[in-house]
């Protein structure tokens, strides 16, 4: 792999589910997250489950940055992709902004299920 390719990759965002589950529900799993994915772009988000995960979103970030130890952390987690510590303000200002709207909007173009790549183990 090139030097060039290396930077690409670097820049692509992953999202990625993980669950540990037995093999018999597999399935059964799978097209739930399917029926989510898919709730995510038809429906919108009532604005109380919305409140509820930006406090916990909100909550890690703060979580992430107690202590001299954990701030390094924060710093070594942007410095590779040419970002500031000012990264983690405009993070928490886009948790406080997200609409409902938007995150259906965000759901329909990037939570499609048929450009998904499921992988199994065990």
């Amino acid at each position: 792999m090139g030097l060039d390719t290396l930077e690409r990759d670097v820049k692509r965002a992953l999202n990625f589910i993980t669950k540990k589950i037995e093999k018999d529900v597999k399935d059964a799993t799978l097209k739930e997250i399917q029926f989510e994915m898919e709730r995510l772009q038809t429906e919108l988000v009532s604005e109380e489950e919305l409140l509820l995960v930006k406090n916990y979103m909100l909550g890690q970030l703060l979580k992430s940055a107690d202590g001299p130890y954990s701030m390094t952390d924060l710093y070594m987690s942007v410095e590779p992709y040419d970002l500031d510590l000012d990264f983690y303000n405009k993070s928490i200002e886009s948790i406080n902004q997200i609409t409902p709207v938007r995150i259906q909007e965000l759901a329909q173009k990037y939570l499609r299920w048929n450009d998904m790549t499921v992988v199994s183990a065990g």
